[in-house]
């Protein structure tokens, strides 16, 4: 018996499928979403769930932000702090 993905889950998993399509288009993008999305991946739902929420929105409105403006290229500027 397999045992289905919450919607959380599920949610963190298409937005990262949503940012991995448009970094095909988006020159940069592939590696700092991964970088992203690795920072925070021990965060566990049953004691984080409200700071992955707003995880969650704030990748949302970036990825809106980088598909509205029509964005070719994107690079980081420093170096992602360690946590």
């Amino acid at each position: 018996m397999t045992v289905g993905r919450s919607k959380l889950v599920r949610d963190v998993l298409h937005l990262y499928a949503d940012y991995m399509r448009l970094s095909r288009q988006v020159q940069g993008l592939r590696d700092i979403a991964r970088t992203e999305f690795k920072q925070y991946k021990h965060l566990k739902p049953k004691d984080n769930l409200i700071y992955i929420e707003y995880l969650l929105r704030r990748g949302k409105s970036q990825l809106a932000t980088l598909q509205g403006q029509g964005v070719k290229s994107i690079s980081l500027s420093s170096k992602p702090r360690e946590q």
